[in-house]
């Protein structure tokens, strides 16, 4: 999948972390967003979306009844916008980084717009400390 064009979206530096938001032109109307942390790109739109899709599912796919969810690590937001598609009650997130959860909200139209989901609980901590 060639890159032809790209602009940089987002971009903070906070304690954990350099975070960065790119768009990619992919050519016609194709765009993809990335999202890099310290200079290694961990989520994107496409390629490895299968993969943060399934973390959110296969567990709930496994047990079905479960009423609460914590993730650890917000990435694009796309697993946490998966396991909301489950009729769980609530899906806490602990996410170290204040880039990287500033930055879920460019990923909005892939992960079901997870921020604004009143079952969706963003905590910004380290995840260790909070459990």
């Amino acid at each position: 999948m060639p890159v032809h064009d790209y602009s940089l979206r987002y971009y903070k530096e906070d304690l954990s972390s350099n975070v960065a938001v790119m768009e990619h032109a992919l050519g016609g109307d194709e765009v993809m967003i990335s999202l890099s942390v310290n200079g290694k790109v961990d989520a994107s739109s496409k390629g490895d979306v299968p993969t943060q899709l399934l973390v959110g599912q296969l567990p709930l796919m496994l047990k079905a009844d479960i009423e609460d969810v914590l993730l650890v690590g917000l990435g694009s937001g796309m697993t946490a916008g998966s396991v909301l598609t489950h009729p769980v009650k609530r899906l806490d997130c602990v996410e170290i980084s204040t880039g990287v959860a500033e930055a879920g909200r460019f990923f909005a139209p892939f992960n079901h717009d997870v921020l604004n989901n009143s079952r969706f609980n963003l905590i910004v901590d380290d995840a260790k400390t909070y459990v």
